[in-house]
């Protein structure tokens, strides 16, 4: 038995109403508003992935408010305990200028089935979105280095954690995904990897 803790993530902290995390200019209006910000965009791929892994009979909990460690403390306290929880924090990377940027899934260093979930997910995208180019990587997320911002995003839970950056809001490369197809394309695949991983336990 299962659960799937889908995570919001940048969206619904207290101390920080507005936040919506990353910016960009998607719609093309010359504008970055609203709708151009990565947690209005999480939530859509989130959406496909929660309705695709209810429909293979999947637990699913969607979470979206309060810090990190409140959200993470709340999902401990769902999980039950002869049950496998997986944690998705929801992101979309940004920064890469235009380039062509890469999916990536951020994994807690001291899981080694993290490492296992990331690829599992990997290899769905690479086939669902090939906007990515085929550049999927599956990154081990640490305090002591460049990944600490993923590894805070998943530290505190005892599901197995990942935190999502499936593609880059800024890359020419990836902006066919950012539609209602693209969303839809990256959240089953993300749940189709994770139905991969359940079913190899």
């Amino acid at each position: 038995m299962a659960v799937v803790f889908l995570d919001r993530q940048h969206s619904g902290k207290n101390n920080r109403r507005s936040a919506l995390g990353a910016a960009d200019d998607v719609d093309g209006d010359g504008d970055k508003d609203v709708h151009d910000a990565e947690a209005i965009w999480t939530a859509r791929y989130l959406l496909a992935c929660e309705i695709r892994l209810r429909e293979l009979g999947h637990d699913v909990m969607p979470i979206s408010d309060g810090s990190y460690w409140e959200r993470h403390k709340r999902a401990n306290n769902y999980q039950r305990q002869d049950e496998t929880g997986i944690y998705i924090a929801a992101h979309l990377n940004a920064g890469v200028g235009r380039g062509i940027g890469y999916g990536s899934m951020f994994y807690d260093f001291r899981s080694a089935k993290g490492k296992i979930l990331a690829d599992a997910i990997n290899e769905r995208l690479r086939v669902a979105c090939p906007e990515l180019q085929g550049k999927v990587k599956s990154i081990e997320a640490s305090p002591e280095n460049w990944t600490k911002n993923a590894f805070h995003t998943i530290k505190g839970v005892r599901a197995i954690g990942i935190c999502a950056e499936p593609a880059f809001i800024d890359s020419s490369a990836h902006k066919p995904l950012f539609s209602s197809k693209g969303m839809r394309a990256i959240g089953e695949a993300i749940a189709d990897g994770i139905d991969d991983f359940i079913k190899s336990l």
